[in-house]
């Protein structure tokens, strides 16, 4: 017991110094990178907590502190960086009064793919050890990556192609919704394919009721070609494919 509290002293001293540290390093040499180093020290934290809880006596309380720490990585990100990054909830997108970084884009992009690799990662994990919070990490995954391409696209869009704003993002949906069906495929998951599919719905509603009236004639020929092109492919790809969808159809019944 005395060992454990010594530990778990010098872990939370170890962290409380690393984050003044990091903090203060990154200022003096680069200040767009203090979000994605302090996000990246959040989730070491949280990755040795996760295999902790799975080997040590005190499971539950280790456990109990992971969520906890996983829940604060989060509120940082979307309380502290997004207002860093200067995210406008009106335009969803961060901000251009500086004109469009790609240095700090990338500094954007590692902030929040460390938490869609460590979320995708934390799925996998608890999955195998048949442990709860699988499915809430991948949905986690998935969510964030989807939001940092919207946002991020939408900039990049904004600064560089005014026109074609609406339908640059429309075209990301539809490149997504492919992509989660082609994973619902290749891993025979009846939630991916139903959630690319929900996606595509999603895309095509807003292509008809708000892209058309948005886009300039030359931009919405493109983009509608461009969407009507995925949309083809991923129609044709999952009716080629539906034999193997049965497996869980055959599940479903016997259930």
């Amino acid at each position: 017991m005395a060992l454990g509290v010594f530990l778990a002293v010098a872990v939370l001293a170890g962290f409380v110094y690393l984050q003044l540290e990091v903090h203060r390093f990154c200022g003096v040499m680069y200040e767009p990178l203090r979000p994605p180093a302090l996000t990246f020290l959040w989730i070491v934290l949280a990755a040795g907590l996760l295999v902790a809880a799975a080997q040590a006596r005190a499971g539950a309380l280790l456990t109990v502190v992971f969520w906890t720490v996983v829940c604060l990585a989060i509120g940082k990100l979307v309380v502290v960086d997004l207002r860093v990054w200067g995210l406008s909830p009106e335009h969803l997108s961060f901000s251009l009064a500086k004109g469009y970084s790609w240095a700090v884009a990338a500094m954007r992009a590692l902030d929040f793919m460390v938490v869609v690799l460590f979320a995708a990662w934390a799925a996998r994990r608890l999955h195998r050890e048949g442990r709860g919070g699988a499915v809430l990490f991948a949905v986690m995954s998935l969510l964030v990556l989807f939001f940092y391409l919207t946002a991020e696209v939408n900039t990049l869009v904004r600064h560089y192609v005014p026109g074609l704003r609406a339908g640059g993002i429309s075209l990301l949906w539809s490149v997504y919704a492919l992509a989660l069906v082609i994973a619902g495929i290749r891993r025979a998951s009846r939630p991916l394919r139903l959630a690319g599919l929900l996606l595509f719905a999603v895309v095509g509603l807003k292509v008809f009721f708000v892209d058309l009236s948005h886009l300039e004639p030359l931009y919405r020929m493109l983009a509608l070609i461009a969407m009507g092109l995925i949309t083809l492919g991923g129609t044709v790809l999952y009716l080629r494919n539906a034999e193997r969808f049965q497996p869980d159809t055959d599940e479903e019944k016997a259930s």
